[in-house]
């Protein structure tokens, strides 16, 4: 059975683990179809731009980022020379976005090969957003077949993992057969896939969940973040709000993720709906409820002066768009 894991706060700082006060070189790897030129290098800007912020330093690694486990070798290869050409006592933070994730994956199944030839695991650590290899929602391991290996689950090396809920590429979902489900993630791909701009570690309603390796926590933690909106029903305008309560429900029964995401906008309940129409009947039904009960209409329809005051709560909020 998974674990449930409950709301957590992963801040950017612990994230990158060098020392306090100490820079860290945070070598950025772009998704498939970027980074080809230097000049095109999204994946800074994302998580708000917190892993580049001073006093770390971003450095680009150019490879070829074309989709294909030839090219992701080849970056691998990138990865590590940059590594090599920095100073010895250097920390590093390699930081890959979709595609740039599944690099990083194959330095780190390289380096659980040959551990003798590896970095040490106390200088370099990482972060990965939107990995299709991720193997607690990422598409491959769910459509390409789970028998592979594709993180190795006893890294040496710190790492992170960041989802967001309904990303395509990384939240797949398990049952295929929930047409629905398969629907939103496919629209999740162009959507929420491109864009962890706005993603802040440090939201608590981001769910944290750690593996155990051995019967002890493990060195990689997973983090989804989210969506307050349904890819498949973004496009509703005023009407999402009801299209994502009646459709939410049905699409999660395909996930079996190893954590329980809240629904950030829950439709009323029964109960609440009782009491809001309670509070909704018109006076001359309170008169006539005062007649059959013999108290005088005035008590029943208003406060005292020591009598509690009803506020109607607004169990809706407003949703934004992703």
């Amino acid at each position: 059975m998974f674990k449930r894991a409950g709301l957590a706060i992963l801040s950017a700082a612990v994230i990158a683990t060098a020392p306090v006060g100490h820079a860290a070189t945070v070598l950025t790897l772009e998704g498939g179809f970027v980074g080809m030129q230097h000049i095109l290098h999204f994946t800074p800007t994302q998580l708000r731009g917190d892993l580049c912020a001073a006093p770390n330093h971003c450095q680009p690694v150019d490879y070829f980022a074309l989709p294909g486990d030839a090219f992701n070798a080849r970056g691998a290869t990138d990865v590590q020379n940059a590594i090599d050409a920095l100073p010895a006592g250097e920390q590093v933070v390699l930081f890959g976005h979709s595609q740039g994730g599944q690099v990083i994956y194959t330095d780190l199944r390289r380096w659980a090969a040959d551990p003798a030839g590896a970095p040490d695991p106390a200088r370099v650590s990482w972060v990965s957003i939107g990995n299709p290899e991720n193997p607690y929602g990422g598409r491959r391991p769910k459509t390409e077949g789970a028998g592979a290996q594709w993180l190795p689950p006893d890294t040496a090396y710190q790492g992170t993992e960041v989802i967001r809920q309904y990303d395509g590429w990384a939240d797949w979902p398990d049952d295929p057969s929930n047409l629905l489900a398969v629907a939103n993630a496919v629209a999740g791909m162009f959507s929420i896939h491109t864009n962890y701009r706005q993603v802040d570690l440090d939201d608590p309603n981001n769910v944290r969940f750690t593996p155990d390796v051995a019967g002890q926590p493990g060195n990689v933690t997973y983090v989804w973040v989210p969506t307050k909106t349904l890819p498949l029903a973004a496009w509703a305008g005023p009407l999402a709000p009801a299209l994502d309560n009646a459709l939410r429900p049905i699409i999660e029964k395909a996930y079996h993720r190893p954590v329980d995401i809240p629904d950030p906008t829950p439709a009323a309940s029964a109960a609440t709906q009782s009491a809001r129409t309670a509070a909704l009947q018109p006076p001359v039904r309170a008169k006539a409820a005062s007649r059959r009960s013999g108290v005088p209409a005035a008590s029943a329809s208003k406060p005292g002066r020591d009598a509690p005051v009803r506020h109607r709560v607004n169990t809706r909020a407003a949703r934004g768009s992703d």
